[in-house]
């Protein structure tokens, strides 16, 4: 068959939709646009039918009676909006079919109206005509069989068994004019409701046993009336105690349709007959369901075997495949090996630098992820570029020498260094690891640039616990040596006056003597305190350190020093409050000393009178500093960067300044006491403790 639309990408569409329909005998169908309806002649003799899918009354429908005029023996049936009516369409000469295009499963429709065309069904003469033809029923010419027949359609085009059983029952309902009209089919050796209208109450129907009249109407295949005023009743008639009348009509031997209502003698031989004929299409279109059922059974199994077949192709394909594949995998077995080691480098948990030496420079390869976050660089443009050794080794004598002999004899070499990171400056073990060595004697070794692997361990805290540790053995064994030798003693002492004052009678010995036990016994329970670890850091709470400071200042002699605060009334620590007082207590004196002594010492004269020192208590990223100078020496901002891990560093600071007290309150908060040299004298550094930033109210 032809398949005509407008474009060649509608026809083309619509001929597969046609084609791929299962019902019916098989089909081609043929697309071809509008434009090329003059060639239909050509055609003409070889097509059983023609399908026109468009509108007759719009432009692209135009060239309609042209494809009548040439296809005079062939038959068009006319797939159309529902704008152009059936009545025009059977009105028009030479169009023998007409279907919707809008209505459900309407190319289904189409197939079954060609199938009904090309069989020589009705044609429009026949449609004409009073008389309406029904299978097993002869000439029945009543209102009953053209509403029957004006269903057929839709019957005959369900492929869903439940759906067919809901359609028979409302159009036998509609056409008979009953409200109660019910459809039920043999399941277990008694009938089951498989479809109802409104009016019949489901649980009342369903279940109902195959016996009596029901058994003899399904098993002689021979419609019934049942009629109460016969005395003949049915089930039906005692679950439903209003009905009167009922026709029952069976379904070959699947089931029975019952038409009911509750007048007597509603139903005549006629309208038995009507329906009877009615059911028999309904029997083919089951019987037809089967055969499409057995048939799609049957297509799925030619297509499983189908399927196997093809796997087996695809299989032997695949195994060629899968030799070849092996034999191209070992040549990219080396390239994968290559980024699988490096993939894993760039995720080394160390900051760490792949390294090339390429004569006289140094070539860096690949830095990992650790590398790049920690030292805060971007990865990429660090990569594959030429770099300072001086970068690989900061901080290393004879770096490029070192480089080379590790290079050289294949050994790990490691040194010590201090990086600045951010604001800190940390401690790194840096361990240098060739990964080829050699003298470059060989030929193939020559073509090779050594290359190796840089890693960068962080020591800071590892060297912060040590230091912490050894810090608590000294206040240990600094505790343990005054309380054996010094408070102890002091006891006894004191001991001894108290007998000597009860000998004479002097109560003033008492007093004294007692204040003076009971002081000595308060150092010794402090002493326990922190030699158990029980020291201030216990009671620790935030404490503005600016307010600490103002208050250790008021108390301490100063003379005429001065006292100047950066950065710190915006800080607090985390301390105890009365134990970092006196910690400033013992080192702004000292502080003040040193700077005044510096000054004479250097010119070997008393200061000039307008000369005072002046003090400066900063805060900084692990704690505070506190250094002094003379008013007359500007300090500098390299002079406040000064760190206790510089080049200034003073070996043994701490003991050299009597600064016991200072180190043991900051042991007991888990702090460390540094000190490197200033502009005028030592800066003392507090470091380790946890400086929190205070927001001000700004009003």
């Amino acid at each position: 068959m032809l398949y005509l639309a407008k474009t060649a990408d509608s026809a083309r569409e619509g001929a597969a939709t046609l084609e791929a329909v299962r019902s019916g005998p098989d089909r081609y169908v043929h697309p071809m646009p509008i434009e090329d309806v003059g060639q239909l002649q050509a055609w003409e003799s070889d097509v059983d039918c023609i399908v026109f899918a468009e509108t007759p009354t719009t432009a692209a429908g135009g060239p309609l009676l042209e494809a009548i005029e040439v296809c005079e023996s062939t038959p068009i049936v006319l797939f159309s909006d529902a704008s152009y009516a059936s009545s025009t369409a059977r009105a028009t000469d030479g169009i023998e079919g007409y279907v919707r295009r809008d209505a459900d499963d309407a190319i289904v429709h189409l197939a079954d109206e060609i199938e009904w065309v090309c069989a020589g069904g009705e044609t429009e003469s026949d449609a004409e005509s009073e008389t309406i033809a029904m299978p097993g029923t002869g000439a029945v010419t009543d209102a009953l069989a053209d509403r029957l027949l004006e269903s057929l359609v839709d019957v005959t085009n369900r492929r869903d068994r439940d759906r067919l059983f809901e359609l028979l029952v409302v159009h036998a309902a509609t056409a008979l004019e009953v409200d109660h009209c019910w459809l039920s089919t043999v399941q277990f050796g008694e009938f089951s409701l498989r479809a109802a209208t409104a009016a019949v109450p489901d649980e009342d129907l369903d279940g109902v046993a195959r016996d009596g009249s029901l058994e003899e109407i399904l098993r002689s295949g021979d419609p019934a009336i049942l009629d109460d005023a016969d005395g003949e009743r049915h089930a039906a008639f005692v679950a439903i105690e209003e009905l009167r009348s009922i026709c029952c009509v069976p379904i070959g031997d699947v089931g029975v349709l019952h038409a009911a209502t509750t007048e007597r003698t509603a139903f005549d031989e006629r309208d038995c007959e009507t329906l009877a004929a009615y059911c028999r299409v309904a029997r083919a279109v089951l019987e037809r369901l089967e055969t499409e059922s057995r048939l799609a059974d049957e297509t799925d199994r030619i297509r499983e075997e189908r399927d196997r077949v093809r796997k087996r192709l695809l299989t032997e394909r695949d195994r060629f495949a899968d030799e070849r594949d092996e034999l191209l995998a070992d040549r990219d077995r080396v390239g994968a090996e290559r980024d699988r080691l490096r993939s894993l480098f760039e995720r080394f948990p160390e900051p760490a630098v792949h390294y090339e030496i390429d004569g006289e420079q140094v070539i860096r390869r690949d830095v990992t992820e650790t590398y790049a976050d920690v030292f805060d660089v971007d990865r990429e443009p660090v990569v594959d570029v030429h770099t300072e050794v001086g970068v690989l080794l900061p901080g290393v004598k004879r770096r490029r020498a070192a480089l080379r002999e590790a290079a050289k004899t294949g050994e790990r070499r490691q040194f010590v260094s201090r990086i600045e990171v951010g604001d800190e400056v940390r401690e790194y073990r840096i361990t240098v690891v060739p990964l080829e060595a050699g003298d470059g004697s060989d030929a193939r070794e020559a073509d090779r640039n050594p290359h190796g692997v840089v890693v960068y361990d962080d020591l800071t805290e590892a060297n912060r616990r040590e230091r912490n540790l050894a810090t608590a053995e000294r206040r240990l064994a600094t505790v343990a040596e005054l309380v054996d030798d010094d408070v102890r003693t002091l006891l006894n002492v004191t001991r001894g006056f108290l007998d000597i004052a009860e000998e004479t009678g002097d109560r003033e010995h008492f007093v004294e003597i007692a204040d003076a036990q009971h002081q000595q016994r308060e150092l010794l329970d402090r002493l326990v305190g922190i030699a158990r670890g029980n020291g201030p850091s216990a009671e620790a709470e935030p404490v503005a350190l600016g307010d600490v400071v103002q208050r250790a200042w008021e108390a301490v002699e100063t003379d005429d020093a001065k006292l100047v605060i950066q950065a710190v009334d915006d800080h607090a620590l985390e301390a105890d409050d009365e134990q970092l007082q006196e910690l400033f207590e013992r080192l702004l004196p000292v502080t003040i000393e040193r700077a005044d002594g510096n000054e004479r010492a250097e010119s070997g004269e008393p200061a000039e009178s307008d000369e005072s020192v002046v003090v400066t208590v900063d805060t900084t990223p692990d704690g505070f500093r506190v250094g002094g100078r003379r008013s007359g020496v500007e300090e500098t901002a390299a002079d406040r960067d000064s760190s206790p891990v510089s080049d200034r560093t003073v070996e043994g600071d701490v003991a050299a300044f009597d600064l016991e007290t200072v180190e043991r309150i900051a042991a007991a908060h888990g702090w460390n006491v540094d000190v490197a040299g200033g502009v005028d004298g030592p800066v003392f550094f507090v470091r380790g403790a946890d400086v929190i930033g205070v927001n001000r109210n700004p009003a």
